[in-house]
Formats: structure tokens, sequence, C-alpha cells
């Protein structure tokens, strides 16, 4: 079993919630304009099918049957049967900072025939001792990358581990609790761990079709306080076959975010993160990204430049059979436009 991660752990042992601090393809380009794309949306949610709902929400009453405060709902944490549930509420992503701090990481496959333009991610978020009307976040520094991260041939294609690209945050309207009606002792439900929706910027990165990882770190407001990220829930299940979320911790080594379940007998599950997409479904192919190697850099530009002082045919950007001025135009345009 794994026990190296930061978690917020409800034990059988104690039967209110507390926080225990447990010892622990394609390539992308950021954007300088436009390019052609559909309106915004939301193009991926990591915990539903629906891209617009983060896999968080378990309804508005409780398993044991207490409401939710007016117009909000309970995250609570699932049980398999009265005899198992899972114990972990999230996963600590706050602690330390730059190349020492906590970071977690899931990863997300770009669909679409050419891919997307992800413009921000949202993120979820509490404190353990949190409020409504103070987001428990002061910053986000965030990454995606074309492998898992800490893998041999893993390669950040966007983003660093010191830029915070937090645009804003609200308060989702959730609160994170353990589960109510599962093993003997389960928790009596309470509000002291209200979710936040974090906006993060991703710079108009161009995502083509295949497989990434996204991994996160958090900056607390209050730096005496440790931010978790709660975990994808569904009903009735303690996890779901694939789920392989990710926690960077302070040695350095990422490790699988697994929930250890309650009774402490219970097998490890492997769990997920919850985060939302949004961003442009690319309509054309990326014509500018002339070597064909999945990135659009200097060396296309330089080899482009160089075919169309040669006149060769792959200089014939528009395809009319004539290598011109237009051609020269219309590449630099797409170059421009990342795409």
């Amino acid at each position: 079993m794994i026990r190296s991660t930061v978690k917020e752990v409800l034990s059988a042992a104690h039967p209110r919630p507390r926080g225990v601090l447990v010892p622990s393809v394609a390539a992308a380009l950021t954007l300088v304009s436009g390019g052609t794309a559909l309106a915004q949306v939301d193009l991926y949610s990591n915990g539903s099918v629906n891209p617009s709902d983060p896999g968080l929400s378990t309804g508005s009453v409780t398993g044991n049957g207490v409401a939710a405060p007016g117009g909000s709902a309970w995250s609570e944490v699932q049980e398999l049967s009265v005899l198992e549930a899972n114990a972990l509420g999230g996963a600590a992503v706050s602690l330390g900072s730059g190349a020492t701090g906590y970071r977690v990481a899931d990863d997300f496959n770009v669909n679409g025939t050419f891919g997307w333009r992800a413009k921000s991610i949202s993120l979820f978020v509490y404190d353990p001792a949190g409020s409504t009307t103070v987001s428990p976040a002061s910053g986000v520094t965030v990454r995606v990358w074309t492998g898992q991260p800490g893998t041999v041939g893993a390669t950040i294609v966007f983003g660093d581990s010191t830029a915070n690209r937090m645009t804003g945050s609200s308060f989702a309207n959730l609160y994170r609790v353990f589960n109510t009606d599962g093993p003997a002792l389960a928790a009596a439900p309470d509000t002291t761990r209200p979710v936040w929706r974090l906006e993060v910027s991703l710079g108009d990165v161009i995502l083509f079709p295949g497989r990434y990882w996204v991994d996160w770190h958090v900056n607390a407001s209050n730096t005496s306080s440790t931010v978790f990220a709660p975990l994808v829930t569904k009903a009735g299940s303690r996890g779901v076959a694939g789920w392989n979320a990710r926690q960077l911790n302070s040695a350095g080594s990422w490790v699988a975010i697994s929930d250890p379940g309650k009774p402490a007998v219970t097998a490890d599950v492997p769990q997920d993160l919850p985060f939302i997409m949004h961003g442009d479904l690319l309509t054309s192919p990326c014509g500018s990204d002339f070597d064909g190697n999945g990135f659009v850099n200097g060396d296309d530009y330089d080899g482009y430049v160089q075919a169309f002082v040669d006149g060769t045919a792959t200089a014939d950007f528009n395809r009319d059979g004539f290598v011109n001025g237009d051609d020269f135009d219309m590449f630099s345009e797409a170059f421009i436009a990342g795409c």
C-alpha cells in the first residue's frame, strides 16, 4: 500500500472529519494571435462525460440524509458497500514551492480531427478549515506534458513551476465531506471544506490529437494551511479502472494517488483528479508545421524560407501550382497564428 503521499484521510478511528498528514502525440505552441477555430467551449472534463461537469457533486443530500446548505451540494467520499468506503478526501497540492513544492498530475486525451486551442483550465481545491468568501489559493503554476511527468521522454510543452497563471477563483457551491453511511464510525457531514474553482490560463496552447498530462501546484492564501485537490467522485464507487492521478512529493518523487480505504484492511484504489479544459476545436490542419514533426517552431520557418528561395513544390502553401508571394504571406500568417 502506498503511504508516501500527503493526504487528507478519515480513518475508521475518527468519527469526525480531520485533516491528517500521512508521511509520506503531438506538440504545443503558445499563440500570439487567433487562427481557425470554433467558438470557445468546455472541451473536456476529467471527471465526467459531460465536459462542463467536474465529477465532484454527489447531490444535495448526504448518504445519511443531511441536506446541504441552500443552493449548494455535497461532494461526499464514496463507499463500495456498508462494509467498505474510501478514506481519502483529497491530495495535498500546496506544500512547499518551486522545485520542492508538491504537485499533482493527471492525463487527458485531445480529441477532434485537428486538435484543440486550449485557452484555460478549471481546477478544484479546498482548505480543511476553509471559507466560502476567501479563496484558499493565491496563485497556481501549471504545466502540460507530452508524457507522464517524471518518466523518460516526457516533455513539457507549456508552462513552468514559477509563473502564476491563475486568473480567478470562486466558491463552487460544493462542500467536500467524508462518507456518512459506510463502515462503523462514519463521518458526520459539515461545511468546513468548501470547494473552490480556480481558473488558470493555458495561453492559447495548440494541442494536436493525442494523450497529454497536466500538473499543477497551488500557492496557499494562508501559508499555515494545506490546500488539497479533491478527487473525482463516482456514486457508489471507490474508483474506476484506468484512474491514474499522481503526486510529486517533497522528495521529488512522483507517486500514485491511491485511496487506502476504511477499514484499513481494504485494498488501495487508484484515484483521478477533477479538471475542465476550455478552448476551441481546431477546424483545419496545422499547415505551418513544415517539417511535420508535430512542433511549430523556428525550424519550420527556416525550412519554409529555404524551400521558398529554392522554389520547391513544398513551398506551394496554397497548392495552386505556383510558388510566389501569396504562399509566403499565407505561411507567415499561419506561423504567427501558431498553426
